[in-house]
């Protein structure tokens, strides 16, 4: 009878043993997959950033040429009409011609 009990323990103990390790690489996995989602989701956010960062580069570019082409426009109609204001030609009436030294 004593060694049905002992060995009912020591089957006992193995189950609990191996239910152990079991847990313990369910534990383990379940890290690598957590650490694996944070990392990619890092990724993605510093992808985010760039690709962001970039756009308001462009932006930032395109405001800026739009910008200098603005003022040009408004140099070069300040200088073509400048000089001819209420002359009656030039470029606007449909009359007369500009020459440029």
């Amino acid at each position: 009878m004593q060694m049905q009990v002992e060995a009912e323990r020591r089957k006992r103990a193995t189950v609990l043993e191996s239910e152990g390790t079991r847990e313990s690489a369910i534990n383990v996995a379940e890290g690598k997959k957590q650490a694996q989602i944070l990392a990619s989701e890092a990724e993605k956010a510093e992808q985010i950033n760039q690709a962001a960062g970039e756009a308001s580069a462009v932006l930032a570019k395109a405001k800026a040429k739009a910008e200098a082409i603005r003022i040009l426009a408004a140099a070069l109609t300040q200088h073509v009409r400048g000089p001819w204001v209420g002359m009656g030609t030039g470029i606007d009436s449909g009359r007369g011609s500009l020459i440029y030294a």
